[in-house]
């Protein structure tokens, strides 16, 4: 991956800018994308039909392409290609900035991601106040210099100037996306996660990290991670102990058969990937 805007994200830029005029930095959603084959025709059967039905008005061709070269899935392969149009039609200094080497390709996806809830216009416009010196409220020469956590804030507290509504808008939208999944691990393990309030996260932590020290103390022999994960499946089971699963249970996998190959599910450019928890 090449943060150069002759490398593999100039040309996404250049292929999306003309073939996607009417496409929005945040629009689509990734896994609504296909990749066609290399003359960016849709594919045949089912998978083709789907594909083709997400291809229309020229995306199909660029999704594909940009997931094969870069060898990705094509869900990836469509945040490439949303992140070049943001960058090339609606954030000219951030993508200057980029093609220059001073952000990363990853840190100009945290400036889109940022400010993904704004219309193009104002996306435009914190894309101007980024650029701006730092004695006018912009980030200036500090750009290249910061954290990724700092740069995330900084953007957001542009973003905010520029429209606080929208802001707002944004957290109320992710607080309705809470959820719970499951997905396989090796060796017949599962990783059972959930994307709640940071509230509501940090407390049901608290209770269990309070449940599993209370046990050590107390001499259970299991290690703190052992004893929150049994804690936590006795609690939402309702069972008597962690390994009183009915065997109906046992045998079913919605998520499908874990082996030691098993992949994690692909992540939208923006993210880190999850490791996987350490047992203590």
């Amino acid at each position: 991956m090449t943060s150069r805007a002759g490398g593999p994200l100039g040309e996404q830029a250049k292929a999306a800018s003309l073939q996607l005029p009417d496409q929005s930095g945040d629009g689509g959603q990734p896994g609504q994308s296909g990749d066609g084959d290399q003359s960016g025709q849709p594919g045949t059967g089912a998978h083709g039909r789907r594909r083709g039905s997400a291809g229309r008005g020229g995306v199909l061709g660029v999704v594909g392409q940009v997931a094969l070269a870069r060898r990705e899935s094509p869900s990836l392969g469509a945040g490439h290609v949303r992140l070049a149009v943001a960058l090339t039609a609606q954030m000219p200094h951030t993508y200057a900035a980029l093609a220059s080497g001073v952000l990363t390709e990853w840190r100009a996806n945290l400036i889109v991601r940022e400010t993904a809830v704004l219309t193009g216009e104002q996306r435009t416009a914190v894309d101007a106040q980024i650029a701006a010196a730092a004695t006018d409220g912009g980030l200036g020469d500090e750009l290249g210099m910061l954290g990724d956590q700092e740069l995330v804030r900084r953007v957001k507290a542009i973003a905010y100037r520029i429209d606080p509504t929208s802001v707002l808008a944004r957290n109320a939208h992710a607080h309705g996306q809470r959820r719970v999944s499951l997905r396989p691990a090796p060796d017949t393990m599962a990783y059972l996660s959930a994307l709640l309030p940071v509230a509501q996260a940090v407390a049901a932590y608290a209770s269990l990290t309070g449940a599993a020290e209370r046990a050590r103390a107390a001499g259970e022999p299991r290690s703190k991670g052992q004893v929150m994960a049994d804690t936590l499946t006795t609690r939402v089971t309702g069972q008597a102990t962690a390994d009183a699963v009915p065997s109906r249970s046992r045998s079913s996998s919605p998520t499908g058969p874990c082996s030691p190959g098993t992949r994690p599910p692909p992540r939208s450019p923006g993210t880190a990937p999850s490791p996987p928890p350490s047992p203590e």
